[in-house]
């Protein structure tokens, strides 16, 4: 769900439908709904940032020549030479 999903799909109140859980009051609960929208719409810009950064990260790995391939070979030399400095 995006931001723009969100938008169309906020509920004007708490009140239109839901109901309340014991000890909540309706104002309790209309101020937790909006903190949930809030942090929703937080954790999506988040998500777009990330994003961005993994495709930069990408571009950068590109143009330093450094293949998924050398990556593995190197992640299973550093594992092999961990296994074999290990004292297990």
């Amino acid at each position: 769900m995006d931001s723009s999903e969100l938008g169309s799909s906020r509920p004007a109140g708490v009140a239109s439908g839901l109901t309340l859980p014991p000890g909540l009051t309706e104002e309790e609960a209309e101020e937790m709904q909006m903190e949930l929208i809030k942090v929703e719409d937080e954790i999506e810009t988040l998500r777009q940032v990330l994003v961005a950064k993994e495709k930069h990260a990408a571009e950068l790995k590109r143009r330093l020549g450094i293949s998924p391939l050398s990556e593995i070979k190197q992640n299973i030399s550093k594992g092999w030479q961990d296994v074999q400095c290990s004292s297990a």
